[in-house]
């Protein structure tokens, strides 16, 4: 298994201590890496294995793969229990009838790992659900084209919204965060493009 650690976490945590944000930041980060510890969980459970951990400026990510092929709805499952496990920590904090500042940003944290990761983007968590479900009907080569045009308008609109919210609320990690997902999109062209040549390959052999 291989671990990795990028070194821009260091100079992001700076940032969001020098902007009075790092109480949230490491909020997120201590959430994110359990919402990925619960995928690492579950996959290990229905027969995946841990190929690679990386920690980057916004949380960690586990990749997994299986020997042998697993049918859809058992990724579909290993993919929802993250944003599952942020909405069941969102609920148990507010009923704990604990208030306070601390506890706000716990559960508004959860409530938006939740629903950002259910977002119909690659490489999310939504994106590869609704991507197996597509893949079932149209096979993976023209899922995956879907998954990207599909990727590119919801990131569009994305950018749109949160450029507001930027201006209005002057938050970083706003900003960070568009820039981060644009990249992941960058990565997931990068993929298409290579698995496009693979299936001209094939077709013309």
């Amino acid at each position: 298994m291989k671990i990795e650690i990028d070194l821009k976490v260091i100079l992001l945590m700076l940032i969001f201590f020098f902007t009075s944000q790092i109480e949230i930041y490491g909020i997120f980060i201590f959430f994110i890496f359990l919402h990925e510890l619960i995928h690492i969980f579950v996959g290990l459970l229905l027969g995946f294995k841990v190929s690679s951990i990386s920690m980057n400026i916004f949380g960690f990510s586990a990749q997994l793969y299986a020997y042998k092929p697993r049918k859809s709805y058992i990724k579909v499952i290993t993919y929802l229990a993250g944003p599952i496990f942020n909405l069941i920590c969102a609920i148990v904090f507010y009923f704990s009838n604990l208030e306070s500042e601390f506890i706000q940003n716990v559960i508004y944290t959860n409530l938006a790992l939740c629903i950002f990761n259910l977002f119909p983007i690659m490489p999310l968590d939504g994106g590869k659900i609704l991507k197996e479900v597509l893949k079932n009907f149209l096979g993976n080569k023209n899922a995956s084209i879907i998954m990207n045009t599909i990727t590119k308008v919801f990131l569009l609109i994305i950018s749109a919204v949160y450029s507001i919210a930027i201006l209005k609320i002057k938050n970083f990690a706003i900003l960070f965060l568009l820039i981060y997902m644009w990249y992941l999109y960058s990565i997931e062209e990068k993929k298409l493009a290579t698995l496009k040549r693979v299936y001209e390959i094939i077709e013309k052999s």
